[in-house]
C-alpha cells in the first residue's frame, strides 16, 4: 500500500507555496514602491529602484533556484504579457518537482527490473542537458558572488542545487556508460 503519492502531493505543494510567495512578494514591492512615492520630494518623480528585491522573491529565488533558470529562456520569450512570465514560472516549478518527486516514488518501489535495463531507460542525452544546466547554473551563482544583484542566500542556493543535482546527473550518467560493457 502506498502512502502518499510524491510526484503531485510534492508538486501541488511547491506550486502553492510558490504561488504564495510570488503574491506575497508582490504585496510587499508594491507596498515598497508606495513608501518611496510619499517620500518624493514635489519636483521630483520616481520611475522605480533597481535594487529592491522584495524578502518573499528572495524565499522564492532560493527555494526555486533550478525551476527559475529553466524558466528564464522562455521568460524572455513572453516578458511583455501580463501574467505569462510568473505562469511559465509556476509551469517550471510543476515540472521540477514533478521530477524530483518521481525520483522519490521510484526509490519507494521495489526493484523488479535487473540494473542493467534499468540504467538504460534514461535517455542520454538527458543526463548530458541535466548535467550541462548544473554547470549553467554552477556558473550563475559563483559569478553572482562577485557580481552582487541577488542576495548571497540565492546565489548559495544556485551553488547547492548545482552540486547536488550535478553529482546526481553525473552519476547517472557514469552507470548508463559503464552499464552496456559490464553486461558485454
Amino acid at each position: 500500500m502506498k502512502l502518499i503519492n510524491w510526484r503531485w502531493s510534492l508538486a501541488v505543494v511547491q506550486v502553492l507555496l510558490a504561488l504564495g510567495l510570488l503574491i506575497v512578494g508582490h504585496l510587499q514591492e508594491r507596498a515598497h514602491h508606495t513608501e518611496l512615492e510619499r517620500r518624493v520630494e514635489p519636483g521630483w518623480q520616481l520611475i522605480g529602484e533597481l535594487d529592491y528585491i522584495p524578502r518573499a522573491k528572495i524565499w522564492l529565488l532560493t527555494i526555486n533556484s533550478p525551476p527559475s533558470l529553466l524558466s528564464m529562456p522562455f521568460i524572455a520569450l513572453v516578458a511583455k504579457l501580463k501574467f505569462a512570465p510568473q505562469f511559465v514560472f509556476l509551469l517550471a516549478v510543476t515540472v521540477f518537482w514533478y521530477w524530483i518527486g518521481s525520483m522519490l516514488d521510484k526509490r519507494a518501489k521495489p526493484a523488479r527490473v535487473p540494473a542493467s535495463v534499468r540504467a538504460r531507460r534514461g535517455a542520454l542525452w538527458m543526463q548530458v542537458a541535466g548535467l550541462l544546466c548544473c554547470v549553467i547554473l554552477f556558473g550563475f551563482g559563483v559569478v553572482g558572488f562577485f557580481t552582487g544583484g541577488m542576495p548571497v542566500i540565492v546565489r548559495l542556493s544556485d551553488v547547492l542545487w548545482s552540486l547536488v543535482l550535478g553529482f546526481y546527473f553525473a552519476k547517472k550518467l557514469t552507470r548508463q556508460r559503464t552499464t552496456p560493457v559490464t553486461a558485454a
